[in-house]
């Protein structure tokens, strides 16, 4: 059983970046160029970097740029956990700008991989279809993992913290 899909090659994750206009924060582009894309995550897993969020959607990489639906397409513009946006989503499906929806919780709630603005590299918990806003991540001092208000000048954990994070959760389950 494959709990990861196969990694990805450069070419594929540069014109990833070039198609949506961002970088990848360093920790997870390394993780799919080296582990893997998407599969095995916290909820119910990684989505895949080439896959869109709506499944009916369909798209190729480098063709993408006039589907309004898809969020990745929102990427270009900063992240703002305490922006008016971020507290009061306009209207389902809770879309927000600077990320990349990445460990969907079911119900609408996800994990999101911050890719633009002074938060990037660092993993936020979207709640808003709960209408409470935005969470970071943070360790407390047994390792166990806290969500907690985001505030201004706090920092949330990174991909990499947060998927070591879940792999030792996972290990320890087992």
């Amino acid at each position: 059983m494959d709990y990861l899909s196969e990694p990805l090659g450069p070419d594929f994750v540069s014109t990833y970046e070039r198609t949506f206009g961002i970088e990848l924060p360093p920790s997870y582009r390394a993780f799919l160029l080296q582990v893997g894309d998407g599969g095995a995550g916290p909820g119910l897993g990684m989505r895949e970097l080439g896959r869109p969020l709506d499944d009916a959607a369909q798209w190729e990489v480098g063709e993408i740029a006039t589907d309004e639906g898809e969020p990745d397409l929102l990427m270009r513009s900063k992240f703002d956990p305490l922006g008016a946006a971020a507290l009061e989503p306009s209207r389902p499906p809770y879309y927000t700008t600077g990320v990349r929806y990445l460990f969907d919780h079911g119900c609408g709630l996800w994990d999101v991989l911050v890719v633009n603005g002074p938060h990037a590299g660092q993993i936020f918990h979207d709640a808003r279809p709960d209408r409470t806003g935005f969470f970071r991540y943070a360790l407390d001092e047994r390792g166990a993992i806290a969500r907690l208000r985001a505030e201004a000048g706090a920092d949330s954990l990174d991909f990499a913290e947060y998927y070591c994070w879940w792999l030792s959760v996972s290990a320890g389950a087992g």
